[in-house]
């Protein structure tokens, strides 16, 4: 079970948290505290640093009780887009950061992505990008600057190191909200999740879905599509995105994809959580998330496996390459991580 408070102030007790990763835990000693009509007195909170991080050492028992006092102060205080942004300026203000002058909060909008724990920022007053953060608001990023992490109290946000974003790489693939993206399945499915950037206008996706058609009785694996356009609604690819948005509406979306491809008829979806503009917005985020984290998605089709490795472009990707990578003798699919570190709060 995980709990998070920013802060509690609950009579004379005044104790911030902050992720065991991150920031250091801190507290005052608690005196009379009321628990369900229970006193606890004078129970002092010790801290010990060990490489170079601080964690919280107490008694057996009063870890217990605290753990039922956090439940109850907490049971309100879930992760959201609002406390993940408030905790990023908490951590920023720490180490005497801002975004400049003028920008605060409440000047920020910050948005759920494809990717549970992960939270992008953006300035609408710029039209400005000010990329994504996790749960804790510790750790900070996206794209071609790759993701930093607030790892001492006071400090600015230092890189992260080659081994830790291949973990981070690992939690965002497990992360991902797959339900929200089109299923395509082939066979059983394979127990796989390919995650899968194809564009609705593109020549080479067309030829690729093609292929898988014809060799479907011999597939036995599950794609995650993630339906775009080659071009941007600005240079004119509204129409692209609107019937990307229409086919990842669609009831029976894996379905819609695949008649798509065959009959070049897109559906109609009667209500949409994506219109186009927005469609392109879901889509970027992801591409900016994975690219912090390694992964380039630079073309379409993309083909991301399980733990994050992108399939190479070989050839026309011909029959040879479908079997090879997608078929029942492919590779099994990675492990997901066991816990969430870098994502969880």
């Amino acid at each position: 079970l995980q709990v998070r408070c920013d802060e509690l102030t609950t009579g004379s007790i005044n104790v911030r948290l902050f992720s065991s990763f991150g920031l250091p835990l801190s507290g005052l000693p608690l005196f009379g505290l009321p628990l369900f009509g229970l006193p606890l007195f004078g129970f002092p909170l010790f801290s010990l640093r060990v490489s170079g991080l601080r964690f919280l050492r107490v008694p057996l028992f009063f870890a217990r009780i605290s753990a039922f006092v956090l439940l109850y102060c907490c049971d309100s205080a879930q992760a959201s887009p609002e406390s993940a942004l408030h905790l990023l300026f908490e951590n920023m203000r720490s180490a005497h950061l801002s975004f400049g002058a003028g920008i605060g909060e409440h000047s920020l909008t910050v948005t759920p992505t494809l990717v549970r724990g992960l939270y992008f920022v953006r300035n609408p007053e710029r039209n400005e990008s000010l990329g994504v953060v996790n749960e804790s608001g510790t750790l900070v990023g996206g794209g071609a600057r790759g993701f930093a992490v607030f790892s001492e109290a006071g400090k600015p946000a230092r890189r992260l190191s080659a081994e830790e974003v291949i973990a981070l790489r690992a939690e965002i693939m497990a992360a991902i909200d797959y339900d929200r993206l089109v299923k395509v399945g082939y066979g059983n499915g394979g127990g796989r999740r390919i995650l899968e950037f194809s564009a609705v206008d593109c020549p080479s996706c067309q030829h690729f879905e093609g292929i898988l058609q014809s060799m479907q009785s011999a597939l036995n694996t599950t794609f995650y599509v993630v339906p775009t356009s080659l071009v941007p609604i600005n240079e004119g690819g509204g129409e692209s995105w609107q019937t990307a948005a229409w086919i990842w509406c669609a009831p029976s979306n894996g379905r819609a994809w695949q008649n798509f491809w065959a009959r070049q008829a897109p559906p109609h979806a009667s209500s949409c959580r994506y219109d186009g503009a927005s469609a392109q917005e879901e889509a970027g985020r992801l591409r900016m998330i994975l690219r912090g984290a390694g992964v380039d998605v630079d073309y379409t089709p993309t083909f991301v496996l399980e733990d994050g490795s992108v399939v190479p472009a070989e050839g026309g990707r011909d029959g040879g390459y479908v079997a090879r990578y997608f078929g029942p003798g492919s590779r099994p699919p990675a492990k997901a991580p066991g816990t969430s570190h870098w994502l969880g709060s």
